[in-house]
C-alpha cells in the first residue's frame, strides 16, 4: 500500500458516507488512483459520534471528509485534522477585519436573549459550526422558531438552546459573491460563485477583487489554510 506523506508522515483518509455531490466522488476516485489508504465510515445521529471501525487510528495522521458532526467529534477528541479553530467567529472577524467586515454591525447574544430591532435581518450562529443555518429571517418568523427551540424539554437531543450564542446583522445588497481559498497567506485559487440570487460557477475574477483580497489576507490569517469569501455590494463596495 502506498501512503500519502504530509510533512513526513503517512496520512490516512476517514470519509463519511451519504454524500453524492461530484466533489465526494473526485476525492474516492482520487485517492484509489493513488494508492492511499481509506475507510467509509458512518456518523451516528444526534451526536453519538461515529461508528466504531475495525483498524487502530492515530489522531496525528488522520484526515477526514464529512459533515459538521464529523468535525465536532474530531475536535472533542483531539485530531490533529481538526479543520476549525477559536478563529471561526464572528467576533473575531469583526475584531480582526474591523469595517471590511460585511456585517460588521453584528450584534452577539444568547439565542434566549437577542433582541431583533429590525422586522427582516440576517442571523446565524457566532461559532462557523453550522448549529443552524444562517438566513435571513422576519422578526416575526425568529420569535416563533425560538420560542420553539427555548420549548424543547432540557432531557432532549438539541444542537441548540437557549445559551447558544448567535449574531445578528442588518441586511445588505449584495450583487456578486466570490470565494478564495488562501494557504500559507497565498490565494490558490478563486471563482465567481453567486450573482444577486443565482448561484452559478465562473471561474474568471477580475483582478480588482484579487487585489483586494491580497490586502485583506495581509492583515490576518485565521488558519494556514482556510476559504475567505467577498461580497460586492450594489454601490460597487468590497467586503469580507
Amino acid at each position: 500500500m502506498v501512503y500519502i506523506l504530509l510533512q513526513g508522515i503517512i496520512m490516512i483518509w476517514l470519509i463519511q458516507e451519504g454524500f453524492s455531490d461530484c466533489g465526494y466522488h473526485d476525492l474516492i476516485n482520487s485517492l484509489e488512483s493513488q494508492n492511499i489508504e481509506y475507510h467509509m465510515i458512518r456518523s451516528l445521529p444526534f451526536g453519538g459520534g461515529i461508528e466504531e471501525l475495525d483498524i487502530n487510528l492515530d489522531k496525528d495522521n488522520t484526515m477526514y471528509y464529512g459533515g459538521m458532526s464529523l468535525s465536532i467529534y474530531a475536535k472533542e477528541h483531539g485530531w490533529k485534522a481538526y479543520f476549525m479553530n477559536d478563529n471561526f467567529t464572528v467576533n473575531k472577524w469583526k475584531e480582526h477585519y474591523g469595517a471590511e467586515l460585511l456585517n460588521y454591525d453584528t450584534v452577539v447574544d444568547t439565542l434566549e436573549n437577542i433582541v431583533p430591532v429590525d422586522d427582516e435581518f440576517f442571523i446565524r450562529p457566532l461559532e462557523d459550526t453550522k448549529t443552524f443555518n444562517g438566513q435571513v429571517i422576519s422578526k416575526e418568523e425568529f420569535l416563533y422558531w425560538r420560542n420553539k427551540v427555548l420549548n424543547i424539554p432540557s432531557d432532549c437531543y438539541r444542537t441548540i438552546d437557549k445559551d447558544t450564542l448567535v449574531a445578528m446583522a442588518s441586511l445588505k445588497n449584495i450583487l456578486v459573491e466570490y470565494r478564495f481559498f488562501v494557504v500559507n497567506d497565498k490565494i490558490i485559487t478563486c471563482c465567481e460563485y453567486k450573482r444577486a440570487e443565482t448561484v452559478w460557477y465562473y471561474p474568471e475574477v477580475c483582478q480588482y477583487v484579487i487585489e483586494y483580497v491580497k490586502r485583506i489576507i495581509s492583515t490576518w490569517s485565521p488558519a494556514l489554510a482556510y476559504c475567505i469569501d467577498i461580497a460586492e455590494l450594489e454601490n460597487g463596495e468590497l467586503k469580507v
